[in-house]
């Protein structure tokens, strides 16, 4: 079965609820486009529902979903253990042919005693293999490095650096221990990311066990230009029980910071800083184990904004079979002003040819409606919504959805549903790009003219001529 998992930021990010209320706007902004401003509200709560269900999916499916570093899931130590494994094994099956042709171990240059490199033309890059050992003390590195890509790749280099204890025998590898995995990444100028490093350390296991316990870290680089300049995360899990740490740093010097824990019955908290004052706290129950989980979640605004807080609930159920989800959360939004407004929204999951789709169906007290379908492929999620205002305005949407959390957004507003089934021209239309926080910039268009649209994360926006 093939699945593509939207990497995003680990607390739900700000949903719909962005789009139940007009936030004023400065006098020198265009004033009174009503069509614009639903239709750019109404854009901003489609890509922070895609955000909040991709959130909600990793919560319910347990810490695998979450915790990842480099090539490894931290969750499963084993599977670290595996990874590196593979590339020790591959480097000492060579090695010991080798002794076999040359009659032993001769050491090349410090404790290096066995080197090879081979063009891999098929493949598209050059791989690199050393292996590095100190007979005192029976340890070894065994190092694998890919470059030379050629331009068909947008890596630059791809490197791993396994750590064992070979308990002092280059031929037996039943007794051998993975101690720490080391890798490193770095791409193509043109990519949306630099370079990655990252780390996992094994704790100490009996030779021939699993090992349950493992620590990691992760420094990811972004070009200038980039949204986000860096994002550093550290994970730990210990026989069930885990925790993530993330904190971003901004191309505009601005930070967050993440936390979330993870027990071994299933449960489990995240808290969140967020730009500009927005703090997120919450629980969970994941549905991984028995099939049924729950979260609440409170975001709590500064003083000053429209709103006061958000207060979100639901209930879901896991299918055993392929892990979809289906469930119901509600929503209940405080303003300044102490107004509440409220929200339901259902999710109902299946898969199609391999590929996860995704059916929301949400539902406003002021008599808007709206659906979103959203269809997994392997470059993130294409979306489809709908959406129904209370004075008849009908709403196209049509969303890429990337695995970094960030989303291109087309859109066209009609008169009603009617106008739009009799082929009548739409009377606004435009496209937004957006960050994975939800703030962002586009353009749109009605009959008065074009014009630019800046969002920003706390849901306000500013149209201008």
């Amino acid at each position: 079965m093939k699945t593509t998992r939207l990497f995003v930021l680990f607390s739900f990010v700000l949903t719909a609820f962005f789009a139940c209320e007009k936030v004023p706007t400065d006098p020198t902004q265009v004033e009174d486009n009503q069509t614009l401003e639903k239709a750019t509200e109404q854009n901003v709560a489609l890509f922070n529902t895609l955000s909040s269900i991709s959130q909600i999916e990793n919560m319910m499916s347990g810490p695998a979903a979450n915790i990842e570093i480099g090539e490894v899931d931290v969750t499963n130590p084993q599977t670290a253990k595996a990874f590196s494994e593979v590339t020790k094994s591959s480097a000492l099956a060579q090695l010991r042919n080798d002794l076999l042709k040359n009659g032993g171990a001769r050491t090349l240059s410090d404790s290096l005693i066995w080197e090879v490199t081979v063009q891999r033309p098929v493949l598209g890059y050059t791989e690199r293999t050393r292996v590095y050992y100190d007979y005192a003390t029976g340890k070894a590195i065994v190092e694998n490095v890919k470059f030379d890509y050629r331009d068909r790749h947008w890596l630059e280099l791809d490197s791993a650096r396994v750590y064992a204890d070979l308990a002092g025998t280059l031929e037996d590898d039943t007794d051998d221990i993975i101690e720490s995995l080391y890798e490193l990444k770095q791409y193509k100028a043109g990519h949306f990311i630099q370079k990655e490093i990252s780390s996992v350390e094994i704790d100490p296991y009996t030779p021939g066990m699993d090992p349950t316990s493992a620590r990691a870290t992760s420094e990811t680089f972004y070009p200038s230009d980039r949204f986000i300049s860096k994002k550093t995360e550290q994970a730990s899990f210990d026989n069930g029980n885990g925790s993530l740490s993330k904190d971003i740093d901004y191309s505009d010097g601005t930070k967050s910071h993440e936390q979330i824990t993870f027990n071994s019955d299933g449960t489990g908290t995240f808290d969140e800083q967020r730009r500009f004052g927005i703090t997120i706290s919450g629980t969970f129950d994941s549905a991984e184990e028995d099939g049924y989980g729950s979260f609440t979640k409170l975001t709590t605004f500064p003083d000053g904004g429209l709103f006061q807080f958000v207060y979100e609930t639901g209930e879901f159920s896991m299918s055993m079979q392929d892990s979809t989800l289906h469930g119901a959360y509600e929503k209940e939004v405080k303003l300044q002003n102490g107004t509440v407004l409220s929200e339901s929204i259902t999710i109902d999951e299946s898969y199609v040819n391999g590929y996860k789709k995704t059916v929301v169906a949400v539902t406003k007290n002021d008599g808007s409606f709206g659906t979103v379908m959203i269809q997994e492929n392997d470059g993130g999620s294409h979306v489809s919504g709908v959406w129904t205002e209370a004075d008849g305005i009908y709403i196209l949407s049509e969303a890429d959805y990337y695995p970094d959390g960030s989303a291109r957004v087309e859109f066209k507003v009609y008169a009603s549903e009617d106008a739009y089934n009799n082929g009548d021209a739409p009377i606004a239309s435009g496209l937004y790009n957006f960050n994975p926080d939800s703030s962002g910039t586009g353009t749109a268009t009605d009959a008065n003219g074009t014009y630019d649209i800046t969002l920003n994360a706390d849901g306000s926006q500013t149209i201008t001529n």
